[in-house]
């Protein structure tokens, strides 16, 4: 199948608030692309946060899925949000952001959705990309159980195995600043942290990392010895090892 893997900007759609997204500034025209007989289906990408939309305008923004929705039924081709996603500090949670735009798609009648990103095991990008560890996760598993309904099966249908040993990854706490201008140690210094404006920034310099989907991966063991538990790790002392960095996160960070 043959799409064109576009963000969905128009050249003569509405006149609307944010209409740099319809008034052909970006050189291209979604609606025009998908009339192409060559074409199969129409892609969108979502990411309101990375366009400038700001938080007070989510509910405005249902305005460009249901355009690009009724766009696409028009030529009867089907719909995927082909891209989407959120940085740190957009939302109070990536959560929150992620299952709006899911639930808004699926409403309007899109076919299906690619998250960017996710990554099996540690991710390597603060904004976002995130793993099946992180703020993220329950929105994107709610779509997993979406798409297998759809396909008349379940998330335990599809799960059958076999994978890869989980990853030790590190808790992921991230410093966004809600500028370029001032540090977030400088806001932290300044007792900054607790305004409003500051809600979901400088997330380490105000202490508001939240490590609670820490999983426990116990460290592997030698060929033929036994694999011990990371509780039992824990109270033989080990947490503060060398060899135990990146393990065992859970039981090593309770109190």
């Amino acid at each position: 199948m043959v799409s064109t893997g576009e963000e969905g900007y128009r050249s003569f759609g509405p006149r609307i608030k944010h209409d740099w997204l319809n008034n052909g500034l970006k050189g291209v025209d979604f609606a025009e692309n998908i009339k192409d007989p060559n074409i199969d289906f129409a892609t969108v990408h979502l990411y309101p946060d990375n366009w400038n939309i700001p938080t007070s305008d989510l509910d405005w923004f249902n305005n460009f899925i249901q355009d690009r929705a009724d766009l696409a039924a028009g030529v009867n081709k089907p719909l995927i949000m082909e891209e989407y996603g959120s940085r740190h500090g957009y939302l109070p949670t990536r959560n929150e952001l992620l299952q709006r735009l899911q639930d808004q798609t699926r409403s309007r009648g899109f076919a299906g959705s690619l998250v960017w990103e996710v990554r099996v095991g540690q991710p390597s990008d603060p904004n976002y990309v995130f793993s099946y560890y992180h703020d993220g996760k329950d929105a994107i598993l709610d779509q997993y159980r979406w798409g297998a309904q759809k396909s008349g099966r379940t998330i335990d249908d599809m799960d059958q195995g076999g994978g890869p040993e989980p990853t030790p990854w590190e808790c992921q706490c991230d410093d966004v600043p809600p500028d370029n201008v001032y540090t977030c140690e400088q806001q932290a210094s300044w007792k900054k942290c607790g305004e409003s404006w500051m809600e979901g920034l400088c997330r380490k310099s105000c202490g508001r990392c939240d490590c609670s989907m820490l999983t426990d991966v116990p460290p592997p063991a030698a060929p033929g010895a036994p694999v011990y538990t990371c509780a039992e790790q824990r109270s033989w002392g080990k947490c503060g090892e060398d060899w135990m960095k990146g393990y065992c996160l859970k039981s090593c960070s309770s109190p």
